[in-house]
């Protein structure tokens, strides 16, 4: 499907950043934050820290953060946004943000525990359960600024006219 960066929607972007400067448990993420403040600028779209309770229709939602994905009980994988503050997997999927593009910036975001009758239980769930038609996340650990630079180009690539799928090859490739 083709992802129209300009819509008529109420909001085209809404990007979550996180604060790690002083965490002695994750490292910081300063290229990833300043991308989603940049595509936030760019796209008119908003920028907050932490997930909002009120109800978007989005084309965008681009989160920048760690993660812990807990395979025992997968249902409980966490979203860090700082030290202290965390959404897990369950609350994520009951948010009433509803993007169609959804993007998590962040290691081994894709991750998940695979049960035979239920599929894999993964943050991709909650954002398929949130409406996204289309979700970016990563299977490994990712260094911070050539994620930034990938997802650079892949906003690029997608303001191009390109399909989410020539987007992110044609990123990964370049």
């Amino acid at each position: 499907k083709h992802l129209v960066m300009e819509s008529k929607m109420s909001q085209g972007f809404l990007g979550i950043t996180s604060d790690f400067n002083h965490s002695k448990r994750f490292s910081q993420i300063p290229f990833s934050n300043e991308l989603v403040k940049t595509k936030a600028h760019e796209l008119k779209g908003q920028v907050l820290s932490s997930v909002p309770n009120e109800s978007f229709d989005i084309n965008i939602l681009h989160i920048a953060s760690h993660v812990e994905n807990d395979s025992l009980r997968p249902y409980r994988s966490t979203l860090f946004l700082n030290e202290q503050d965390s959404i897990t997997l369950t609350e994520l999927s009951g948010s009433r943000i509803n993007p169609k593009l959804a993007i998590l910036n962040g290691c081994q975001t894709g991750s998940g525990t695979y049960y035979q009758s239920e599929g894999t239980i993964s943050f991709a769930r909650a954002f398929y359960r949130m409406g996204a038609e289309s979700v970016l996340m990563t299977l490994w650990s990712v260094d911070d600024k050539a994620t930034a630079d990938v997802l650079e180009l892949f906003y690029r690539e997608m303001k191009s006219g390109n399909d989410l799928d020539d987007a992110l090859r044609n990123a990964k490739r370049a």
